[in-house]
């Protein structure tokens, strides 16, 4: 949906108010911004909250909005507005979530942390553990990024065992892989990188499938099962070749060459390096091509 019909002027709103009162919806406004149409999502809200202030949907979808637009201040009032008229538990926790995320990118760890525990206290009320593990893995991501890796992995570890399905198994295994591999324990990372590894092979998106395979191509390497290494690595190589996966094709080809180094097989590791720089260079994509110089320039 284009942005210019759905932009609501406040003339619309005075003389046709109640007619849009009775079609406004929060799926739509969800919609919108779903589809990446973040400021239609804006206005969209902010005419449903100008019929109703209180209304919890639209203010949950316009701090969504806010968020997606980087515009974190007016998220968090959102939210914050969003969990004052919450009428059921479940809502509330929602709201006090996404008011986490909103602090976190502001750089407010210490109030995410409070609000992610205040959710984590609350989903645990209510038996809900699906929320349950979306709080012990966001607080877990904190722990992470401050390299505070023995607690990140605690909190992990409670994450997984909350895992419902395929997917969120996956997700988990993943994040306790590599905070094993932090911790320089990569017996267990490679144990977990398996795991996320059959769950997205069986469930995954391209995406997931692929990075996994690369994760799992690595925690091979490091505990020097080079053959399945490199079986791996290949796999995924000529799958995202078929698939036009150019990015995955780059990073598991100097992965690889990590390998055939490592067998002492020079010339080859040589020639997979160039190949990965050359899909960089040929997709303009420079942060990959970056990482590639990093990861390589000292091989040899």
């Amino acid at each position: 949906m284009k942005l210019e019909k759905t932009l609501i002027t406040a003339f619309i709103l005075m003389i046709f108010n109640d007619v849009l009162a009775a079609n406004y919806s929060a799926s739509e406004c969800n919609k919108l911004l779903n589809s990446g149409n973040t400021p239609a999502a804006i206005d969209y809200s902010k005419a449903m909250l100008s019929l109703n202030g209180s209304d919890k949907d639209a203010l949950l979808c316009q701090g969504r909005a806010y968020y997606a637009a980087e515009e974190f201040n007016k998220a968090l009032l959102a939210f914050e507005l969003a969990e004052k008229n919450s009428n059921n538990e479940l809502d509330k926790i929602v709201a006090v979530f996404l008011k986490a995320n909103a602090s976190y990118a502001m750089k407010q760890k210490d109030q995410a942390l409070a609000s992610y525990k205040k959710a984590l206290k609350q989903s645990q009320m209510i038996a809900n553990k699906a929320m349950e593990r979306l709080a012990l893995n966001a607080i877990g991501d904190i722990s992470n990024n401050d390299k505070d890796y023995q607690h990140a992995l605690d909190w992990y570890l409670q994450g997984f065992k909350l895992a419902a399905n395929d997917n969120e198994r996956g997700e988990s295994a993943e994040k306790v892989g590599g905070t094993y591999h932090a911790l320089n324990q990569d017996d267990l990372a490679l144990e977990y990188q398996i795991k996320a590894y059959l769950m997205h092979d069986r469930v995954g998106t391209p995406d997931q499938y692929a990075q996994s395979s690369i994760l799992l191509g690595q925690y091979y390497a490091i505990v020097k099962n080079y053959d399945n290494a490199e079986k791996t690595l290949t796999k995924i190589i000529k799958f995202a070749n078929e698939q036009g996966g150019e990015y995955y094709e780059a990073k598991a080809s100097y992965v690889l060459a990590k390998v055939e180094l490592a067998r002492g097989n020079t010339a080859k590791a040589a020639e997979l390096i160039e190949k990965a720089k050359l899909i960089a260079k040929r997709t303009r994509d420079v942060a990959l091509e970056k990482e590639i110089i990093n990861e390589t320039k000292d091989l040899f």
